[in-house]
């Protein structure tokens, strides 16, 4: 415990006057198994925001905090308002935090981000990033074009992103752009996070572009830490930028080359998730607001011990600061682990419009006794 016991006596006349800053020590490495407590029970997840400047300031649906003079609202000044006096425990964002990946656009979204937890009183140890395809810059091209040629090598791809981590943070990001974070929840419930990278297939006119690829190395290694081999009472979430699953009933015949957003090795991702006791994956990509539940099996032709290897429910995110959205529609979601149930509500915003509830969703957590562990049952919708 960070505890501090102070002796007060009379002040006597030989006693100095100095200003004394007290700080608490903040967490100084990308995965970290050490606990921190949540002020409340809740997550506010944001994804795809696609901070934008220069010639693509147009992508970038809501006023910048660097723009003066402004008579729009900021995303984190819509996001505040829509909130309103809800304390807000942790804030997850789930990748494409700019447009192109430039520095300018990671300033604009490291002043967002430091405002937005200032708003909701949030500190720096409670908040989890990875990066999206847009945030890791494999060409210098001043606009986004998928099929653009690669010409930069993997390290000097991700630099940009790791300066903006490390000034956010204070700490270098981990090589693989994981983290890993385990909170304490007022009810005593656990919460553990996997956030991994799932951007670093590179991409271009041959190299499957829009599409995502995990680093199963990263993923094993905030499992390892966590020791998420054995059977636990936590409630364990992974977090990434790509799809597992397809989250359009019909995909367009023009996005085939893309791989439709999901990562190449999403089935595979699943799988693992599923067999290391994850019960919920936070994701964004494709700007679109979804919600998924499945039982992950085993394929049948391995041989194997183990064929049903759990449920997974899944949570997309939709675009909270993009201009490319159907209906011209920004979105985010609100999470609250109350104990024996979890509440989704999902806020949407048009035409760069006050963010009010669209929809509300609620799934039981329970005790599995025969796995040791908690399920998360399917989500319900209910009225809003």
């Amino acid at each position: 415990m960070d505890t501090t016991i102070w002796r007060i006596r009379p002040r006597a006349a030989q006693d100095r006057d100095e200003e004394i800053l007290l700080t608490t020590r903040f967490l100084s490495e990308p995965i970290s198994a050490e606990s921190r407590d949540l002020q409340s029970p809740t997550i506010l997840h944001i994804t795809d925001p696609h901070f934008a400047t220069g010639a693509n300031r147009n992508k970038h649906v809501w006023s910048l905090e660097s723009e003066t003079g402004r008579t729009t609202p900021t995303m984190v000044e819509a996001v505040a308002r829509a909130l309103g006096d809800r304390r807000v425990g942790l804030v997850v964002i789930t990748g494409d935090l700019t447009f192109t990946g430039k520095p300018d656009e990671f300033r604009e979204a490291a002043t967002a981000i430091t405002r937005l937890l200032g708003l909701l009183n949030v500190d720096k140890d409670r908040l989890v990033i990875i990066p999206g395809n847009h945030d890791i810059q494999w060409t210098k091209t001043e606009a986004y074009i998928e099929q653009a040629e690669v010409t930069e090598a993997p390290e000097a791809a991700k630099k940009n992103y790791q300066d903006f981590y490390a000034h956010v943070y204070a700490h270098a990001a981990d090589a693989t752009l994981a983290m890993g974070r385990r909170f304490a929840l007022p009810s005593g419930l656990i919460l553990e996070i996997a956030a991994v990278n799932s951007s670093s297939l590179e991409t271009g006119k041959n190299f499957l572009a829009g599409m995502g690829r995990i680093e199963e190395s990263a993923l094993e290694e905030v499992a390892l830490r966590f020791r998420w081999g054995e059977p636990s009472a936590a409630l364990r979430l992974l977090c990434i930028h790509h799809h597992l699953v397809l989250t359009e009933n019909v995909e367009p015949v023009k996005d085939y080359y893309r791989g439709y957003g999901l990562a190449i090795d999403a089935p595979k991702v699943l799988r693992s998730a599923a067999s290391k006791g994850v019960h919920l994956v936070l994701h964004g990509h494709k700007h679109r607001a979804f919600v998924w539940s499945s039982s992950v099996y085993e394929l049948p032709e391995h041989a194997q011990t183990k064929w049903e290897l759990g449920r997974v429910s899944i949570v997309g995110g939709g675009s909270c600061g993009s201009v490319e959205t159907e209906s011209r529609s920004n979105y985010f979601n609100f999470l609250q682990f109350n104990g024996a149930e979890s509440v989704l509500e999902m806020f949407r915003a048009t035409n760069a419009g006050a963010f009010s509830k669209m929809m509300v969703w609620k799934a039981a957590v329970e005790l599995d006794p025969g796995k040791n562990r908690l399920s998360l049952n399917d989500w319900r919708a209910v009225a809003g």
